[in-house]
């Protein structure tokens, strides 16, 4: 028998591992803003665990969830600046004080 726990978005965001935990032995949580349900959080039906990447690709795109781009970008190119391993660290370190 699953769990049913109802937990505000601060509290879900501020103990994220604790309620993925849960969710993982099978609580079923309600995410609420100011006392209304906005979500829920599960396990992922058995059908959408058996799926792959490439089917749910698929299927998004059928389902007009995802659009692939209609030409492919060009690469960017080299950047010119050449510096030494580090420099970002001892720029930031510096800025910092």
């Amino acid at each position: 028998m699953e769990t049913l726990k109802k937990v505000e978005i601060k509290t879900l965001k501020d103990q994220l591992i604790y309620y993925l935990h849960e969710v993982q032995s099978g609580v079923f949580i309600l995410i609420t803003d100011k006392g209304n349900v906005i979500a829920e959080l599960h396990k992922p039906s058995k059908k959408a665990g058996r799926l792959k990447d490439r089917n749910l690709k698929e299927a998004w795109i059928k389902q007009g969830n995802l659009r692939m781009p209609k030409t492919m970008k060009k690469p960017c190119p080299v950047s010119p600046v050449c510096l030494k391993p580090g420099t970002a660290n001892l720029l930031l370190d510096q800025d910092r004080g």
